[in-house]
């Protein structure tokens, strides 16, 4: 056979594979990239709501004409009623949905209350408005100025009384 039969006709086989060799040393870093410049800051926000407002108050021990002034009192107090109270149109300029609380406890006997109902007075809004007091308990009548068409009053919205 010639040898390039023989070529021909060999088969060769594969052996184990060696062991890997060791890694090479890391190259050097690179330079660093140029930074970026600075955003603008952005705008404050709105200033959130405060804790509840304090309400502007008002006391009289005893009134025949209480008149609360709707520029200074959100709560006008009547702490010892002796008399009729015929409660005049408050003072001021009140505004739309405006408070007021009107807080009365008599002397120990029961009082008559009236209610203006002059443009800026009062009237029943959904609660009829008290028309005396209780015998030596706390009364306490919540109010809200009410503009819509043309009403202008103050509209009794809650009442209270002590157990």
């Amino acid at each position: 056979m010639s040898n390039s039969a023989i070529g021909n006709q060999m088969k060769f086989v594969q052996g184990p594979t060696g062991p890997a060799g060791s890694n090479g040393v890391t190259g050097p870093t690179g330079p660093q990239g140029i930074q970026g410049t600075a955003g603008t800051a952005g705008s404050t926000g709105a200033t959130g709501p405060t804790g509840s407002p304090i309400p502007r108050s008002a006391s009289t021990t005893s009134s025949g004409v209480p008149t609360p002034n709707a520029d200074t009192t959100d709560a006008f107090d009547l702490s010892a009623q002796a008399a009729t109270a015929a409660f005049g149109v408050p003072s001021g300029t009140p505004s739309d949905f405006q408070k007021l609380i009107i807080r009365i406890k008599d002397n120990g006997t029961v009082r008559a209350l009236t209610w203006s109902s002059a443009t800026g007075g009062y009237v029943a809004g959904g609660v009829t408005l008290p028309s005396t007091t209780v015998t030596g308990k706390i009364m306490n009548i919540g109010f809200q100025y009410n503009t819509a068409n043309s009403l202008n009053k103050w509209q009794c919205v809650a009442l209270a009384q002590e157990a």
